[in-house]
């Protein structure tokens, strides 16, 4: 082993990183374009955002074991948007 190898770090907040484990969606000041990329992963739907405008909104919150419905409703109420559940598809509008 040579020790005058680099050491590479990072900060990493413990509780955002395992908050997965926790059935803990965590949101830090992201584009709702980055959120919306997450909400799809996470519950197998797709997501379309009509405008420039709103995939650029930022949006910041915590939520714990939340459905769908839920965290689009929480999302509306915060945000102003509206949106629209057909199937598996969210269309997300002003």
């Amino acid at each position: 082993m040579n020790f005058h190898e680099p050491v590479l770090s990072r900060n990493v907040e413990t509780a955002d990183a395992v908050a997965w484990t926790e059935d803990t969606f965590v949101i830090k000041n992201e584009p709702l374009e980055a959120v919306a990329k997450r909400l799809e992963r996470r519950y197998g739907v797709k997501i379309i955002i009509e405008s420039k405008a709103l995939k650029m909104l930022t949006v910041t919150g915590t939520f714990k074991k939340i459905s769908l419905a839920d965290m689009m409703s929480s999302l509306a109420f915060s945000t102003g948007i509206k949106y629209t559940i057909d199937n598996k598809t969210i269309t997300i509008r002003q």
